[in-house]
């Protein structure tokens, strides 16, 4: 009987231990967080992984440098503010080259620059077109650049909604935010402009599990994040531990949805949100003084870029988030770390608001449009010193953890098995 016993409980915690060996290995090496840090004054406008073969835009008001891999581009003249890619078949810059421009920049290091009356402000990249929205005086507007053919189309919308800030795409409809209480639903065939109170703000809109959904903020008594999907006439209050802030970006996941919400008094967290039901938390913390520049999504994470002062130098940092083990992204030192909750009830994240909005159907006019086009070859460069960041952990420390938990686990499997067979449970 002694001998059951204990070939039982080596059965047992040798299983569970094990597994909580392959499983600490599997996680720590599919981790996907991951980031750059260059060295320059330059402003890191727009970062992704893409498949392990990153690209960079940094602009440095004269001239723009793209950095793919491990090959750095750079363009004369060409002042950067917001850029998207598709792949790594080319990237989209808007920006100033004498003129306000779009720039298409190919991984050949090949580009071609559409000089244009005014410079778009939001950008939305798919595999053979450029979508754009901008401001034309005091109309806004929706362009197509057909890559192909170069074919460019402008449609104004004849109303004035704000700025465009960001353009989201779902169901052949293109839904595109101003940063204030409006957002509009484009089709060639029928348009529409959605109106919020002016307590609400709209940063820009994603879409799960065939839904669309506005995120920004809400002034309820006090400025906290906003979450709505006016279809399913569904809105949310998002707070967390009471930190006024607002949700800036959001992305779809497997099985629900992540949004970045950045309270105004401590540090960021991406909460992720699994079928409406539970809610995780992960703290983004920065180890040295940041400043934010841009925000944006690529697969299924959610990236950003900004300027962080180590040692009284200025870098340049992009961070890709799309993970959920602590831990830091860093190379000698650690630039970021990340803190994850266990999942709670989402009671009290988020919290169900009435809010009531207007739908109105609004005219466009297709506008012909005049361009001067101008292609070139940017030039090979060695000027920027920078480092790609690695999601790194103490693996000892994971294990243990694991290795903790399994016991727990082994020790109630036991005694349940122990009553069966009258053995003593320790």
């Amino acid at each position: 009987m002694l001998y059951s016993r204990t070939l039982a409980i080596v059965i047992i915690f040798s299983f569970l231990i094990l597994g909580s060996l392959m499983f600490s290995l599997y996680g720590i090496s599919n981790k996907l967080d991951e980031g750059i840090i260059i060295k320059s004054n330059s402003n890191l406008i727009y970062y992704i992984p893409n498949d392990n073969k990153q690209i960079s835009v940094l602009n440095n008001n004269s001239e723009t440098y793209i950095i793919i891999g491990k090959t750095e581009y750079q363009i004369n003249q060409l002042e950067s503010n917001l850029a998207c890619s598709y792949k790594d078949y080319y990237t989209a810059i808007s920006g100033y080259y004498n003129n306000p421009s779009l720039t298409i920049f190919y991984n050949n290091g090949s580009y071609v620059i559409y000089n244009l009356n005014e410079s778009p402000t939001a950008l939305y990249c798919t595999k053979n077109e450029v979508v754009f929205s901008g401001l034309k005086q005091v109309n806004p507007y929706i362009g197509f650049l057909n890559l192909s053919n170069g074919l460019l189309k402008i449609y104004k919308i004849n109303i004035y909604l704000g700025t465009p800030s960001y353009i989201g795409f779902y169901n052949n409809t293109y839904f595109i935010t101003f940063n204030n209480n409006n957002a509009l639903i484009f089709n060639v065939n029928k348009s529409y402009v959605i109106s919020y109170p002016t307590s609400v703000n709209l940063y820009s809109t994603f879409s799960n599990n065939e839904s669309i959904y506005f995120i920004g903020s809400i002034d309820n008594n006090s400025i906290y994040g906003f979450l709505s999907n006016p279809f399913n006439n569904n809105s949310f209050v998002i707070g967390l531990n009471y930190y006024q802030g607002y949700i800036n970006i959001g992305v779809s996941k497997l099985n629900g949805y992540s949004l970045l919400y950045r309270p105004y008094t401590t540090s960021a967290y991406i909460i992720t949100v699994t079928e409406n039901r539970y809610i995780h938390t992960a703290m983004i913390g920065l180890s040295y003084p940041f400043s934010l520049y841009n925000s944006g999504t690529y697969d299924k994470g959610i990236w950003l870029t900004g300027s962080i002062t180590i040692n009284n130098q200025s870098y340049q940092l992009g961070l890709y988030i799309n993970g959920s083990i602590n831990g830091y992204i860093g190379y000698k030192l650690p630039a970021a770390y990340i803190l994850t909750s266990s999942p709670i009830v989402s009671n009290g994240f988020l919290r169900k608001v009435n809010v009531h909005f207007e739908i109105n159907s609004v005219n466009i006019t297709q506008n012909e449009v005049k361009y001067d086009k101008i292609a070139g070859i940017s030039n090979i460069t060695n000027n920027i010193e920078f480092q790609y960041l690695k999601f790194y952990i103490n693996k000892y420390i994971i294990f243990g953890e694991y290795t903790f938990i399994s016991i727990f686990i082994g020790l109630i499997v036991y005694c349940v098995l122990a009553k069966s067979y009258r053995w003593k449970c320790f």
